[in-house]
């Protein structure tokens, strides 16, 4: 199925388009953190340190104020006034690649990015976390990933129980916005890691002791690179990882902490909520 085909049989179901996939127990929320890195400098003009977005997927019960989420909800974020900037910088940047895409395939492409904002995705915003302490994913979408990129996978999981958490793929600079894939710029987005998992430790829904690392493409080696720092990390998986081709494996050879005689692998615990 192309992509048009995909977008107009998702415009005619009022139902999120993973759901065939089987949904779990827990409906979906949703939340957003922001944090600062004060070990990475940010902006010359004024450094409050390297701004950190962290998205949240989590299980949650619904309350009379829940309010379900559109698509076009994951594209565009308010937050607090220091990181608004970024944030519209972002939402414009997932704007146009969207409407890049679209303009190979579709006649209007305006038309149709506004029928796909419109779709109704599964997660409610800042509904209550469900009872509980679930596992936590920290999962890395890849070079150049959008906002929305992987909801699905996040929505997904977190209706079978487990916490997601990923972080926008950031430059080194306000002047160099955008993520490349060298071993240093792996290094810097794990350190985002870091940083997420740092503000992550103020929510009570998560089990610190059963936590997995993921990603797509370069995400693939950012997770590994994670876990290498972390070994409480009980799993670690790929969606075709660079790190399975040779140019990755090259790169992944050069981060940090690169251990090729330490074993990761899954523990029961973790798949068990």
């Amino acid at each position: 199925m192309n992509l048009m085909a995909a977008l107009m049989l998702l415009a005619a179901i009022n139902t999120p388009f993973w759901t065939e996939l089987g949904p779990g127990r827990y409906e979906v929320g949703f939340r957003t953190l922001y944090a600062r890195d004060h070990r990475h400098a940010w902006s010359k003009s004024a450094d409050p340190g390297r701004p950190i977005r962290v998205s949240v997927w989590y299980p949650a019960h619904l309350s009379s104020r829940s309010m379900r989420m559109t698509y076009g909800d994951y594209l565009h974020h308010i937050g607090p006034a220091d990181f608004q900037q970024l944030n519209d910088q972002l939402d414009r940047m997932d704007a146009e690649s969207w409407l890049s895409d679209l303009g190979e395939l579709v006649p209007d492409a305006k038309k149709t990015y506004a029928r796909l904002l419109a779709l109704p995705a599964a997660a409610h915003r800042d509904a209550p976390a469900a009872a509980g302490r679930f596992p936590l994913v920290l999962y890395s979408g890849g070079k150049a990933s959008r906002g929305d990129a992987n909801v699905e996978l996040a929505e997904f999981l977190a209706s079978h129980g487990y916490v997601v958490a990923t972080v926008p793929q950031l430059g080194p600079s306000d002047r160099e916005i955008e993520l490349g894939s060298s071993p240093r710029e792996i290094a810097l987005h794990a350190d985002d890691f870091e940083s997420a998992l740092a503000a992550l430790h103020g929510l009570d829904d998560i089990d610190f002791s059963r936590i997995a690392t993921g990603g797509h493409s370069a995400g693939g080696e950012v997770a590994a690179e994670l876990a290498m720092r972390h070994p409480e990390v009980s799993a670690v998986f790929g969606l075709d990882a660079s790190f399975g081709m040779s140019s990755g494996a090259r790169v992944f050879r050069q981060l940090p902490e690169y251990a090729p005689h330490r074993r990761i692998a899954a523990s029961p615990p973790l798949f068990s909520t």
